[in-house]
């Protein structure tokens, strides 16, 4: 995920950023979408999530903004929302109906990106949200195995609490279990030789 690059619209998307509503609702008021995107093919509601901007995002939401648009990498609203971790403007979206279980260019969903940032309340909210938990990405990692590589043992302890298979195998026919291995974390290895 990069930084937006400056377009002719860069007023537009630096209030999105900085949270200056005010600002944005002028603008808006002259544009025909709140859907236009930047260079990186961001619209102005992935920037406002990108940047914990909780107002500017439900100004868009509640002016229409499509929630489901992805930029060039395939990423969605609330993906950049999980990815940063800003729980605020997640909520935000799930409660507007933003499909939590999207997957980018990369097969990664939302949670995949949560976890892989380490964000353990992101995880939980998009758990309760109905993110499906065994989904793989385009190399066959799960959540489990991404969080077990790491070494994030409160996010694996959830994942494992929301019925996370470890059998799950990637496309190098590793499981969480291989994971933690490899990257020396003993107390994942414990959690996940633990019987059923």
């Amino acid at each position: 995920m990069s930084k937006p690059v400056a377009t002719s619209d860069d007023g537009l998307f630096q209030a999105a950023r900085s949270g200056n509503v005010v600002e944005l609702k002028e603008r808006l008021m002259v544009k025909t979408s709140f859907d236009m995107k930047n260079a990186d093919a961001m619209t102005l509601l992935m920037v406002a999530a990108e940047h914990d901007q909780v107002e500017v995002a439900k100004l868009l939401v509640n002016l229409g903004a499509k929630l489901h648009i992805t930029d060039k990498y395939g990423d969605t609203a609330l993906t950049w929302a999980a990815y940063k971790g800003n729980i605020n403007v997640l909520r935000l979206l799930i409660s507007s109906k933003a499909n939590v279980n999207l997957k980018n260019k990369d097969g990664q969903t939302a949670l995949m990106s949560a976890v892989a940032q380490g964000h353990f309340n992101v995880v939980k909210v998009l758990l309760a949200a109905g993110a499906q938990i065994d989904d793989k990405d385009n190399d066959g990692d799960t959540a489990l195995l991404w969080a077990a590589g790491q070494g994030d043992a409160d996010i694996v302890k959830v994942l494992l609490d929301a019925k996370a298979s470890v059998a799950e195998k990637n496309a190098k026919k590793k499981t969480a279990l291989d994971a933690a291995m490899a990257n020396n974390h003993p107390e994942i290895v414990a959690l996940l030789s633990k019987p059923e």
